[in-house]
């Protein structure tokens, strides 16, 4: 059963030195405690928080489970929440997924769902629910692209969760919901261009991608 708003998260703001654009809260999840989490409001409204940021390149995202399960990166930079927290914060209530994608020619994209939730540790961190996608339907680069990964655990090269016979995330060099495997690969790595495509970051179509930010806010319903 979700506990209130007010049961949910005890907000106390911080600023980081971009104050007009950017700011840390520490949040207060019941049974868990205290962490902080980053809003970016240069690319979305104030109330989305960023759970996995690729801006630069600079932060390897081919890392282990523990790592993956603790979060890793900087705030300022690239990031990944951790799947412990995003777990609780997706259990603590209902939430809504926003994924932006930036191409190297400068389009950029969004997509969501309305109802995302991940599960966790002793399921290995089930991406368990994505409620209703969100996007534009006419558009080759808003896709549907998270749907088939919908129901898997989570997998990183020292503990594949995958359907394949081979391992998804030492060919895909990331962590991720590998199915069999791949329809997005958001931990992949950043702007492969003499290596693989299949280990580079892309949403769609194995396209590279300059910039990526997941977010998620309590669920508003429209």
């Amino acid at each position: 059963m979700c506990k209130t708003d007010n049961q949910m998260l005890k907000i106390n703001e911080k600023r980081i030195s971009d104050s007009y654009t950017s700011s840390i809260r520490s949040v207060n999840v019941p049974d868990y405690g205290s962490f902080d989490v980053f809003f970016n409001n240069k690319t979305a409204e104030k109330d989305w928080i960023v759970i996995q940021q690729r801006v630069d390149g600079k932060e390897n995202f081919f890392r282990d489970w523990n790592t993956y399960v603790a979060g890793f990166g900087s705030f300022e930079g690239d990031f990944f929440l951790g799947l412990e927290k995003i777990h609780r914060l997706t259990y603590s209530t209902r939430y809504q997924l926003m994924i932006r994608v930036e191409y190297f020619n400068e389009t950029i994209r969004y997509v969501g769902y309305d109802n995302f939730k991940v599960d966790g540790k002793k399921t290995d961190y089930t991406l368990s629910s994505l409620g209703q996608y969100s996007g534009d339907k006419d558009d080759q680069f808003a896709r549907n692209n998270l749907r088939w990964h919908e129901g898997m655990k989570f997998s990183t090269f020292d503990n594949e969760n995958d359907l394949w016979n081979k391992e998804c995330a030492q060919v895909h060099r990331g962590g991720w919901w590998y199915n069999r495997c791949t329809s997005s690969n958001l931990n992949g790595e950043f702007s492969v261009t003499d290596g693989s495509k299949f280990a580079q970051m892309y949403w769609a179509d194995y396209l590279p991608l300059k910039n990526v930010q997941m977010m998620i806010r309590k669920y508003k319903p429209l």
